[in-house]
This record gives structure tokens, C-alpha cells and sequence, in this order.
């Protein structure tokens, strides 16, 4: 693959890592006035057409009909369940917060993918897993006289979640398309939703329907350039500048909320993006190695 082509790639998931931390933005300023189920009910409704076009153009309908049902209602199950955990524990914590727990999430991948996907971890990969779970431990910063706070636990149960439902994706990337697997999941947000705010009505207003407008275009434009940029750069590589949504977090929690990370989220983070960013190479190494095992068999 060529470098330039590596180079749109990596510049591709940046984008994407900025417009997720604008799309966390809106969250957590819808979430002070509407419930969980209230937004991901209107941020679905409003990006499925869009979905939807997408598909018409890019691909035939039926194949919106060839899917494994059980996988299907498991990834959407776990990623809606995150996706509510998600807007509630950003209504509870500081935006930088909420996204070094959430950047936990490669490592639960990384554990689930033993007993779903049958993969090996390396003894290096484990030691990063639990170098980042100290992290995560500090980043929580518990102590007699310092509860953890439930928006942290709520945090971390989002990113367990959403690990999963990764996880599940990867079962089904070579069977079903990325953009079915989002629309079904626009789906499944859609009934959750409904079925949320049929017992906690909340009248929606005028007002806040250009917020709502916003969250479901990040949606589909997060989505979309994410799924893009693995076009162009393998994701071992494409997979550090997640990381930098931290940085986007800490940026407009600091110029919207003037809320500044404190010392032992700054730290723990340091642990988690750094085990996690080693973890990476050292699989992109383990790959590399197996390649050129491959090769010399092949001479």
C-alpha cells in the first residue's frame, strides 16, 4: 500500500476522531434537557434516509435482507445498551473524563476477542492490558475519602459494551457490509428509543431540533469517514489516532465547559494511551514477523 495512500488514511480517521468528539458534544448538551432514549431515537431518525441513500447508491437493497439475525440482534444489542450508557455517563462527567475511560475499550477487544474470535493475546499484549487497566484504576482515582463516581462505572460499562459489539462486527465484516450493519443499527436505536420514551414522555422542542439535526449528521459523517480512512490504511495503522479524541475532549470540555483534566485523569491516560498504542505495534510487529515467515516458506 502505498504511503500517500496510508498518509489520507491516517488524516481520514483524525477527521473522524474529531467530528466523534463534536457528535460527544451534542450529547452531552442534549443529555441536561433529554433523556437517553430521546436522543438516540432522534439521532437514528434523522440519519437513516441518509443511510439509506447511501445504500441505494452504493449497493442492491436485498442485500439489507442477507444477515446472520442472532449476530444482528446481539452487535445492535450491546452498542445500543453503550450508546445509552455512553449519553448518560457524559451527562454525569466532565467531557475529557468520559473519553479516557471510553479509550479503554481496545482492551476489553482485545480480552473478547479470546472467547468470541478465538485469537491468541501474546504474553506482551496481556502485560499492556493490564498496564491499561491500572490506568483506567487511576483515571478513577478511588480512595477512602473519594468515591468513584457512577458516571465513571457507566463509562466503563459503555466501553465493555461497545467492545463487544466490535467484536461482533468483525464476525460479520466479511458477510455483511459496514453500511447494513449501521443501518441496522439506526434500527435498533430507533425501537429502543421508542420503546424508552413511551415511559418517559418528553415533548421535544422547536429549538433543539437543529442540535438534534447536527447529532444525527456527525452520525452518519463520523461513520462514514471512519469507514473510509480503512480504505486507504490498514487499521493497525489507522488504530493510535484514536487516541486523539482525547485531545479533541480536553479541548472543547475546556472552551465550552471550562473544565480542565486533573492530575490523575492526565496520568491514567498516559498509561491507557500508551499500553494501548504499544499493544498496536506490537501486533503490527507479531503480523509483520508472519509475513516474512510466509515469504521464506514460500522461496
Amino acid at each position: 500500500m502505498k504511503t500517500s495512500h496510508k498518509s489520507k488514511g491516517l488524516l481520514l480517521m483524525g477527521l473522524g476522531m474529531c467530528l466523534l468528539s463534536l457528535g460527544d458534544v451534542l450529547l452531552k448538551l442534549l443529555s441536561s434537557t433529554y433523556s437517553p432514549f430521546h436522543i438516540i431515537l432522534m439521532r437514528a431518525l434523522v440519519g437513516l434516509p441518509f443511510l439509506l441513500i447511501l445504500l441505494k447508491r452504493k449497493q442492491n437493497f436485498s442485500e439489507i435482507f442477507q444477515i446472520d439475525v442472532k449476530v444482528q440482534l446481539l452487535r445492535n444489542g450491546a452498542l445500543s445498551i453503550a450508546l445509552l450508557l455512553t449519553i448518560y455517563s457524559l451527562s454525569l462527567l466532565p467531557l475529557a473524563e468520559y473519553s479516557v475511560l471510553f479509550s479503554s475499550g481496545p482492551f476489553f477487544i482485545a480480552l473478547l476477542s479470546v472467547p468470541l474470535l478465538g485469537e491468541s493475546v501474546s504474553k506482551t499484549r496481556w502485560l499492556c492490558i493490564l498496564v491499561g487497566f491500572i490506568g483506567v484504576v487511576i483515571a478513577l482515582n478511588p480512595s477512602p475519602y473519594h468515591m468513584i463516581q457512577f458516571g465513571g462505572i457507566t463509562a466503563l460499562l459503555a466501553a465493555i459494551l461497545y467492545g463487544t459489539g466490535v467484536v461482533l462486527t468483525s464476525l460479520q465484516a466479511r458477510k455483511t457490509s459496514s453500511l447494513v450493519q449501521i443501518i441496522y443499527h439506526a434500527i435498533t436505536c430507533i425501537v429502543v428509543g421508542l420503546c424508552g420514551t413511551f415511559f418517559i414522555p418528553i415533548p421535544i422542542s422547536l429549538s433543539d431540533l437543529p442540535y438534534f439535526l447536527m447529532a444525527g449528521f456527525l452520525y452518519i459523517a463520523t461513520n462514514v469517514t471512519i469507514t473510509e480512512s480503512f480504505k486507504w490504511a490498514p487499521t493497525s495503522y489507522t488504530a493510535p489516532v484514536n487516541y486523539t479524541a482525547i485531545l479533541w475532549a480536553s479541548l472543547f470540555g475546556y472552551v465550552i465547559w471550562d473544565q480542565w483534566p486533573e492530575i490523575n485523569l492526565i496520568a491514567g491516560a498516559v498509561l491507557i494511551v500508551g499500553s494501548g498504542i504499544f499493544m498496536i505495534f506490537d501486533e503490527r510487529r507479531q503480523d509483520y514477523s508472519i509475513a516474512l515467515e510466509s515469504q521464506a516458506q514460500i522461496e
